[in-house]
């Protein structure tokens, strides 16, 4: 059973992903946190930036003490102010970058992916597929058959389908493709 038209799940930013927390095959609600990057390399930046931000701001806020009784420093200051903000503009980005560390599930449905060992641990690149989710109505039956035991079906038939894990109860469906 797999799904017609599934929602790809796949990584916002270049990044190692810390945690799965759910398991293949398990339903979600939209919003549910679904993967948890490595947080250590943006937390370290972070911490840099917020240091190099307040030296900033602490230069500016001489400079500008200064260019009271200085007509000098007036340029410093336009030069300093300029540079406080680009740290800002840069810790705003790395926290807009910390918000991407979490995956959350974009709709209800069932999480489709290899076992959680598999990505744990695992470098992913921006815009890679870690996982897929199907509504639970949207699904389709894949059934692959060795060719001598294959029987001929036309385009539309119905067609009745027992699961061994449920033999008692039938799924139904038409053929798309033979």
């Amino acid at each position: 059973i797999s799904a017609m038209s599934p929602a790809v799940v796949a990584s916002g930013l270049d990044a190692v992903i810390a945690e799965v927390l759910v398991k293949p095959n398990q339903s979600v609600s939209k919003g549910e946190l679904l993967v948890r990057f490595d947080a250590s390399d943006l937390t370290l930046q972070k911490g840099s930036l917020e240091k190099e931000l307040q030296l900033a701001m602490e230069k500016l806020r001489k400079a500008e003490q200064q260019s009271l009784s200085s007509t000098e420093q007036v340029t410093n200051v336009a030069d300093l102010r300029a540079q406080t903000d680009l740290r800002r503009l840069e810790l705003d980005y790395l926290e807009e970058k910390i918000q991407r560390l979490q995956l959350h599930a974009p709709a209800d449905g069932i999480v489709l992916f290899s076992r959680k060992k598999d990505w744990e641990g695992r470098a992913v690149r921006t815009g890679e597929k870690i996982m897929e989710l199907a509504s639970d109505v949207d699904r389709k039956f894949e059934i692959w058959v060795d060719a001598q035991d294959a029987i001929e079906l036309e385009h539309g038939s119905n067609v009745q389908f027992y699961p061994d894990a449920q033999p008692l109860q039938s799924l139904t469906g038409s053929v798309e493709q033979v």
